[in-house]
């Protein structure tokens, strides 16, 4: 995921998250070190976004800034239970081998990176908040009327992914009735991002309690 990290322009690291907006300084995240191996970054990455943060209720405003510093569990306390270590620290090497290749995220990180912050945010407006288009000289219509969106969010999961729907779902909030999405929030409990791989039946259970 990280090959030629050292070559990418400081100013094209990632200030910003796939929504647009920009991550704040102290909201933890992973923040690669380029000195630092492909394998190394890789294995860093692996158990920041498999741990177990604290459990996280979402909140009705970012100020303060939610989530902020927060530790994982396996490493805030010296004394752990075996359920919350890191997905990836359970997982066999070869099982965990086998799920990542790096080479995918090199060919294609420049782009990721490069893309423009205003387009992001743009795409997320579009799709969820003013969903008019204009179509011929008609007036703007919404698109999809009757489409209904689940935001789900697990309690436990990397902080960055919880920042990210706190995001989503605040600006949800503040976005005109008439043109906006029907949004319905949903907190999957004592689960962390890998919850699909360590508990898949709780996972697709509670998934079709929501279809």
């Amino acid at each position: 995921m990280f090959a030629n990290l050292d070559k990418v322009p400081e100013e094209t690291h990632p200030p910003a998250s796939a929504l647009g907006y920009v991550l704040p300084a102290n909201v933890a995240a992973l923040r690669p070190n380029p000195s630092a191996s492909v394998d190394q970054l890789v294995a860093d990455f692996a158990v920041a976004v498999s741990s177990y943060y604290p459990p996280y209720t979402m909140q009705d405003s970012m100020d303060p800034t939610p989530l902020s510093n927060s530790l994982p569990l396996h490493k805030a306390s010296a004394k752990v239970d075996q359920k919350f270590l890191p997905t990836t620290v359970k997982m066999k090497p070869e099982v965990l081998q086998s799920l990542i290749h790096p080479p995918i995220m090199g060919e294609h990180q420049r782009l990721m990176w490069a893309l423009d912050i205003d387009i992001l945010k743009d795409n997320l407006h579009r799709a969820l908040l003013d969903c008019r288009f204009n179509v011929g000289p008609e007036p703007s219509k919404k698109v999809w009327p009757n489409l209904r969106v689940h935001l789900i969010y697990c309690d436990m999961t990397f902080r960055t992914c919880a920042w990210g729907a706190t995001v989503v779902w605040l600006e949800h909030q503040r976005a005109d009735q008439e043109y906006r999405r029907h949004l319905e929030l949903h907190k999957l409990e004592r689960a962390n991002h890998f919850v699909h791989w360590e508990e898949p039946e709780r996972f697709t259970s509670f998934l079709a309690g929501i279809v």
